[in-house]
This record gives C-alpha cells, structure tokens and sequence, in this order.
C-alpha cells in the first residue's frame, strides 16, 4: 500500500515528529533558521513573523550580551518583516545561520 505525501498523513506527521524530537538543540536552531529563510524567500510573513518569534523565545538572557544583542537583530527583523521588507531579515538571519552552523561543527570535531 503507497504512502500518500500530505499534511493530513498522520504516518507522515509521526515521521516528522519523530524527526524533530530527535535533533540536538543545534540542529533545532538550524531548522528554525532554515524556516525562517524559506518563508522570507516565498514572502510568508506570518510564518516568517513565527519563526523570528520563535527564535526570540529561544533566547537564555543568562548569556548576557550575546542574547541581548541577538534580541534587538531577531526584533528588527520582526519589524522590517510586518513592513514586509525582507531583504535585510534574509540577510540577518542567512549570516547567523551560517555563524552557527561554522560554530557547531567545531564544537562537534572538538576543535578550539
């Protein structure tokens, strides 16, 4: 019996489910960046506007300025996205991505 491909499938929505539940949470952020990129990319600002909240609430403002300082670039992204500019928020969050992507696997091969 064939598989349908659809969001109603719900083998399909376990398989996705699973999936997430199973990534670290640098793979988490990874996709959430991912998200937030393809949805700029087709001009989804609500789904653009949830990544980038998503993102906000993500933040662990114990690690001080770090968090703070990815705080006011996810809340200017948020803003140039309600204006419905997206340029900028694509830029911002393709650069972090690839940051924390250059970070991770450095932390993964153990290299300082």
């Amino acid at each position: 019996m064939a598989v349908a491909y659809s969001n109603t499938n719900p083998q399909l929505s376990s398989y996705r489910a699973g999936s997430i539940l199973s990534l670290t949470p640098g793979e988490l952020l990874i996709k959430l960046y991912d998200l937030g990129l393809s949805a700029l990319a087709s001009g989804d600002r609500d789904r653009a506007s949830r990544v980038v909240a998503q993102l906000i609430e993500s933040l662990d403002f114990r690690y001080g300025e770090i968090a703070f300082g990815l705080f006011r670039l996810y809340r200017y992204c948020m803003d140039e996205i309600k204006r419905g500019e997206y340029e900028m928020p694509t830029r911002i969050l393709r650069e972090l991505r690839d940051t924390w992507i250059q970070a991770l696997s450095r932390l993964e091969g153990g290299a300082s």
